[in-house]
């Protein structure tokens, strides 16, 4: 983006007044141009195909179908696409299906318009946005995951230098070989 080129954003949200507010704070906000606004899913994947915007600003409450599957349709014919998520949902579940589907940050409705702002530019330029107390989260769902306690036994005795003879006498499990 040179000094002269603002980030051009695609607003999506099912509330028209949510929209309108959105596009006036934006358009205080230098270096940042709204080129679109859609109120439903379908028209989120119209628009963004039409316009190509370089930011995009979605809800996942969408009347028709639901952000996460914006998200993936869009990333499927756009794989770099810049998808930024600002919704009320704060539920680890719905984090973690907007990362898996391939959002690049997610913000609540509550952010101010500094963070909102920030959050923009930073996925504009390919990194990640996600506040602290999201961040956590998403990171404490991961890691319970992806390793059982048992899983994180074996790989302390394992990091610990234990051969797997070892490893099977402390934990009483029979090793074949």
């Amino acid at each position: 983006m040179s000094q002269n080129t603002a980030i051009r954003i695609l607003l999506v949200d099912d509330h028209p007044v949510i929209l309108e507010g959105l596009d006036a704070l934006l358009a205080c906000a230098p270096g940042v141009e709204v080129v679109a606004q859609a109120e439903t899913g379908l028209a989120a994947v119209e628009a963004y195909a039409r316009h190509l915007p370089d930011v995009m600003l979605l809800d996942l409450g969408l009347p028709d179908i639901d952000g996460i599957e914006v998200i993936e349709r869009i990333r499927k014919k756009d794989s770099q696409a810049c998808i930024l998520v600002l919704t009320l949902r704060s539920g680890s579940m719905h984090v973690q299906r907007a990362v898996q589907a391939g959002c690049r940050g997610y913000l609540l409705k509550n952010a101010r318009r500094e963070e909102l702002i920030e959050a923009i530019k930073t996925v504009h330029r390919g990194g990640r946005h996600f506040p602290a107390a999201i961040a956590s989260r998403l990171a404490e769902r991961r890691s319970a995951e992806t390793l059982s306690a048992r899983e994180i036994e074996v790989l302390n005795l394992v990091a610990a230098g234990c051969r797997d003879k070892e490893i099977a006498s402390s934990l009483a499990l029979a090793c074949r070989r």
